[in-house]
């Protein structure tokens, strides 16, 4: 078995700042072992840490931390609507039930926020793997 690279292919070489790009966003991922607010404190951390020695992570890093305060943002707004919606429902006999439909609807668009986070940060990743500077959409730029 040959483990030589092919004639006339290029040799992986390992970039540290493209591995630094990498982790402002893998580190967005700790939010989904259970980390709270991993989603944000990673990125910023990492961003903080590196944003004045690698160029490419000032972009990769505030692209990052704005979409994961974004999506944060609007997970704690639907969870509080939702929290009202199932209180409502539990508190109003018969007539509450009719809360229960905005509830599940809120309760699916919070998972769609979810779901989406962690696509649209295996894309970024990957973008920034790559050397490619990303940018997220449905994004609020808090952090400029």
């Amino acid at each position: 078995m040959e483990t030589s690279v092919p004639s006339g292919a290029p040799a992986a070489q390992a970039n540290p700042s493209r591995t630094w790009e990498v982790l402002c966003h893998v580190a967005a991922l700790s939010a989904f072992i259970g980390v709270p607010f991993g989603n944000i404190a990673g990125p910023l951390i990492v961003w903080a840490m590196k944003r004045a020695e690698i160029p490419a992570v000032e972009h990769h890093g505030k692209e990052s931390l704005n979409f994961q305060i974004t999506a944060s943002i609007a997970l704690v707004v639907l969870a509080a609507m939702g929290f009202v919606c199932f209180a409502l429902a539990a508190a109003i006999p018969l007539v509450g039930l009719l809360f229960l439909i905005p509830g599940g609807l809120i309760a699916l668009a919070g998972t769609v926020v979810l779901l989406g986070n962690l696509v649209l940060t295996i894309v970024a990743t990957l973008k920034a793997s790559e050397g490619v500077p990303y940018r997220y959409p449905f994004t609020i730029r808090f952090v400029k």
